[in-house]
């Protein structure tokens, strides 16, 4: 695995100008916004944050393949703080990205207050480069359940035994205590993007690495992966 530390940007352009190579699948978990109390989260207001958001999705052109795949993690914010809704406004306008899917992540620990819904949801943005029905890579994701029937009708069966996956993600458990990073993920949300959107040999950038949980299963799985993020590498357990 190669780790950069670094700005974002600057990252990014310094691997366009040091290789030839393009990228595949791109995962970033950039910071929210003013969500968690570490000095990389906070921000001015929601329009600069989603300015500089785009301005990073647009520089990550020049280092990946046409039809490659964007999985930009995000959340609802809070009132009149909203960036990652507002980059999605301005990403295709933009950008040469187009939004495929908006995925939920939803998790088993519930936050909330007396006055509203209980809170059990992250959001991720799945992007393509170029035409979303053309992806340069799209392995269908299924789970491990079985559908139990055959599929539609006759005209239509079920291509495999397995439910396919869905943009609701439901079986992938929080990472609770034992934490490296403020807001680290667990592997397996990275594995379902990696076995999707790329093949063995591609290469995959985890972008606002963290403790570089999206890298370690890119280079299990045989996907040779760079890691971007401002702060030193935090070790895994």
């Amino acid at each position: 695995m190669e780790f950069i530390q670094g700005d974002a940007l600057l990252a990014i352009r310094g691997l366009e100008l040091a290789s030839p190579r393009k990228f595949q699948l791109v995962i970033a978990d950039p910071p929210y916004g003013n969500i968690v109390g570490e000095k990389w989260d906070k921000i001015k207001d929601q329009s600069s944050h989603a300015n500089w958001m785009t301005s990073v999705v647009q520089e990550l052109e020049t280092i990946c393949h046409p039809g490659a795949a964007l999985y930009w993690w995000g959340g609802i914010g809070k009132p009149r703080c909203r960036p990652f809704f507002k980059f999605l406004l301005q990403v295709e306008d933009e950008t040469n990205w187009n939004l495929a899917a908006l995925i939920t992540w939803k998790k088993k620990r519930a936050y909330g207050t007396s006055h509203n819904y209980l809170f059990t949801r992250e959001e991720c943005a799945y992007l393509v480069l170029g035409d979303p029905k053309k992806p340069r890579v799209f392995n269908k994701p299924y789970l491990d359940k079985l559908r139990g029937y055959a599929g539609y009708n006759s005209d239509f069966p079920a291509l495999d035994a397995r439910l396919r996956r869905t943009m609701v993600w439901d079986d992938v458990t929080e990472v609770l205590r034992g934490k490296k990073h403020e807001c680290e993920k667990p592997a397996a949300l990275s594995r379902i993007m990696i076995e999707t959107s790329s093949n063995p040999g591609d290469h995959v950038l985890d972008l606002f690495a963290g403790c570089c949980n999206a890298s370690h299963e890119s280079e299990r799985l045989g996907r040779p992966a760079t890691a971007i993020d401002v702060e030193p590498m935090k070790e895994r357990p």
